[in-house]
């Protein structure tokens, strides 16, 4: 069930994460429309057991919600914080997910998932690569205006090429080393500009890590 709620995490997170909410994401109010989208993508994904994992994954919104306004009161007194309260947050809330899931497993035992934990998995390692990499490294790189401004731009097409590139990792059973080596030539073609290799390591080096999560996650 762990892979089911760091899915919901992950979708509520960033591609729900609209940009309504992320525009008023001081204000408490939004941080708890934030906290409560949160809650309905976990309550879906858990499937029909939700009558029994209601209560902990209230809890689980709940800390969500109080992480969210902690980083706020950093945000105020520091400003010029960015990367490391972005990075300190997001593993706080994976923590949580973890110990959440251990918590339910002792109290409730076996949870019937409503669908095969690889899938949930897969669909991870997928918004890793495209959407969730897309918006990290914005922020990462605050401090490089053209970089971060390059990042915006090309979005999409570095979206779509490193969703390409962990396909072609992921079915390539035998030959791993050959499949990376064709995918780099291919992904060269949507990288301009004055950091295009930059980008272009990067994203590479991003997928092939996602790549070893997925095969580690998956046994």
């Amino acid at each position: 069930m762990v892979w089911h709620i760091l899915l919901a995490h992950f979708l509520a997170d960033y591609p729900l994460q609209f940009s309504w909410i992320l525009r008023n994401k001081r204000r408490t109010l939004f941080v708890a429309i934030h906290a409560g989208v949160h809650l309905v993508m976990t309550l879906l994904l858990v499937g029909a057991e939700r009558g029994r994992l209601w209560p902990y994954l209230a809890v689980l919104a709940g800390l969500h919600f109080i992480i969210d306004v902690a980083k706020n009161v950093i945000y105020k007194l520091r400003p010029k914080w960015v990367v490391v309260p972005y990075i300190v947050d997001q593993c706080i809330h994976y923590l949580t997910i973890w110990i959440l899931a251990a918590r339910i497993q002792a109290a409730l035992g076996d949870i019937a998932p409503p669908f095969d934990p690889q899938w949930a998995i897969l669909g991870t390692s997928y918004l890793l690569a495209m959407y969730v990499w897309y918006i990290s490294e914005r922020i990462m790189v605050y401090a490089s205006p053209t970089y971060q401004a390059e990042v915006q731009a090309q979005y999409l097409p570095r979206m779509l090429t490193r969703g390409a590139l962990l396909t072609l990792l992921l079915t390539a059973t035998s030959v791993p080393r050959t499949t990376a080596l064709a995918a780099s030539a291919i992904a060269i073609l949507p990288y301009v500009g004055k950091h295009r290799w930059r980008a272009l390591l990067t994203d590479i080096g991003v997928v092939c890590a996602i790549w070893i999560f997925f095969r580690l996650a998956t046994g």
